[in-house]
């Protein structure tokens, strides 16, 4: 996760620091504070208008930020119910999984990554994207408004509240 560092009036974020150990470049972890979480969980989508969207997103920010199990965890606490939670629990990773190589493809973090995509399977399955029918339906064409306006709007309300992804 994200630590911030005063270094010469800048301010330095990292999620961890690559030092060089004994055989070759190693990765330092520097633990979040409660405050790193809440602004992490913030970042985040709501989990319950789409487990795909928070997939998505809960993904790039793993591959970007590398927390830690113990911080998926923390974020997840922050940004779930208890009973939304339960409903993954099997699927958290281990407190202990990390990334364990700077660069994301290593075979090293292949347990860091499978661990990731675990959750974020599982959340895809337990949140499906919520349908609003109601704000569907009435969705109608303004008096004044093109029909191009009307077709861009319409297409944008469909693909928020039906769980049909926007046409290409």
């Amino acid at each position: 996760m994200h630590t911030k560092q005063k270094t010469h009036g800048h301010t330095i974020t990292a999620s961890m620091v690559e030092v060089m150990g004994p055989d070759g470049p190693h990765l330092v972890f520097r633990s979040c504070t409660s405050q790193d979480i809440d602004e992490f969980a913030k970042l985040l989508p709501d989990i319950a208008q789409s487990g795909e969207a928070f997939s998505t997103e809960f993904t790039a920010f793993c591959r970007e930020n590398c927390p830690t199990g113990a911080e998926i965890r923390r974020i997840l606490a922050r940004k779930m119910a208890a009973s939304d939670i339960a409903k993954i629990h099997d699927k958290l990773p281990d407190v202990n999984v990390r990334l364990r190589h700077e660069a994301w493809d290593n075979i090293a973090n292949d347990t860091y990554k499978n661990a990731v995509i675990d959750l974020t399977d599982a959340i895809k399955k337990e949140f499906p994207k919520q349908i609003n029918m109601t704000t569907i339906y009435t969705c109608k064409q303004k008096a004044d408004e093109t029909t191009d306006a009307f077709i861009e709007r319409v297409t944008e309300v469909l693909t928020k509240y039906s769980g049909v992804q926007k046409p290409h």
